[in-house]
């Protein structure tokens, strides 16, 4: 059984994906963050939708919360109220972004970041391309911690490895071409972090090691796509 937080803003689609992706059977409670005293008809239509949908999936009550939205800090302390109320159950919970208010998305997001460390590995993050096609991107919010710890060069290691999928120390340092006490020292860090495992006196990643790469290009592909769009 999961539960689900959302920010509502003018946008249905999202959390009705995310609802239907993960089965209304495996669902324990959902949450929707809503704007305190908002009084938007496009807020209330996409409200009626969701509940529309949960119905028909069986789902007996949706939770709401409202938040000052506009008190940035106060909204965050809120949310992150939610997260430890939550938590305490032991089970998954899944966050789903583009609901449509990004400010409500954005302070989301902060809370599960500023969650203690065990309720971050049981935050799962779904975020829905604005197009409404396509596969979403999911990560768990420990993933997104554990990538702002590595520098640019680690990063380079992990994809070498992902490449090489079984890399000796000396293949490599060669690959990078740096000596091999670097790429010792660089390695040793990466398994600590849990990101890289010896096989034999060969290094391959982890799944956790898979996720962040994956987690890393997709960042990119989005970054590289959003600056075209911004080129005129």
């Amino acid at each position: 059984m999961v539960y689900v937080i959302a920010p509502l803003g003018f946008d249905a689609k999202p959390i009705i994906k995310a609802m239907m992706d993960l089965g209304f059977a495996d669902l324990k409670e959902v949450y929707l963050i809503l704007p305190k005293e908002e009084k938007d008809q496009r807020v209330e239509t996409a409200l009626s939708e969701v509940q529309k949908v949960a119905q028909l999936g069986g789902l007996k009550e949706l939770k709401k919360v409202e938040v000052e939205y506009n008190d940035f800090f106060q909204a965050i302390l809120s949310i992150r109220k939610l997260i430890d109320s939550i938590s305490i159950s032991g089970e998954k919970i899944i966050v789903s972004l583009g609901g449509g208010m990004r400010v409500l998305d954005i302070e989301v997001l902060i809370a599960c970041l500023i969650a203690a460390d065990f309720q971050r590995k049981r935050l799962e993050v779904f975020i829905y391309p604005e197009s409404g096609e396509g596969t979403r991107v999911s990560f768990t919010v420990q993933d997104v911690v554990t990538i702002s710890d590595l520098y640019q060069a680690e990063f380079e290691l992990l994809n070498v490895i992902k490449e090489m999928r079984y890399g000796s120390i000396t293949s490599i340092s060669e690959r990078l071409k740096i000596p091999k006490s670097t790429a010792w020292k660089r390695i040793n860090k990466l398994v600590e972090m849990g990101l890289v495992r010896e096989e034999k006196r060969k290094y391959v990643l982890t799944e956790l090691g898979e996720r962040v790469v994956e987690i890393s290009y997709n960042f990119n592909e989005y970054s590289r796509q959003f600056t075209r769009r911004l080129t005129p």
